[in-house]
């Protein structure tokens, strides 16, 4: 699981570098990262499915952000932890679709994580 305060200092870093002012919620962040570490299990290569699934149920977790950030998390995750690319950037018709299914809770997580790990990709 990502430490709430981690996961802070990282939004707060991206919102300082793209000179935004945006608010949102650590209470629901919180519980959208317990609710990730809930469904990966333990599994490192499901943790990027995983937050990205829960970051996308509550869009006032992180307000505005919410369409580009938790993609881009669940990218550096990929990386980090999988040493792999997830090829899916924001803007994809079909992962917009499914994350406001989830945010409607129309899809599940395992239908996001099918969507993640056919478009994962070893680097180097």
């Amino acid at each position: 699981m990502i430490p709430l305060e981690a996961f802070l200092h990282g939004l707060e870093r991206y919102i300082r570098r793209e000179e935004l002012e945006v608010r949102y919620d650590e209470v629901r962040i919180a519980g959208a990262l317990r609710l990730a570490a809930e469904l990966a299990l333990g599994r490192a290569e499901d943790y990027p499915a995983a937050l990205l699934f829960a970051l996308s149920r509550d869009g006032r977790a992180l307000g505005e952000l919410w369409e580009v950030y938790p993609l881009l998390c669940a990218r550096i995750l990929a990386r980090r932890l999988l040493n792999a690319d997830l090829d899916v950037w924001p803007g994809n018709v079909e992962l917009s679709n499914l994350r406001l299914r989830i945010a409607w809770k129309l899809a599940d997580y395992e239908e996001l994580r099918a969507f993640v790990a056919a478009r994962m990709r070893p680097l180097g």
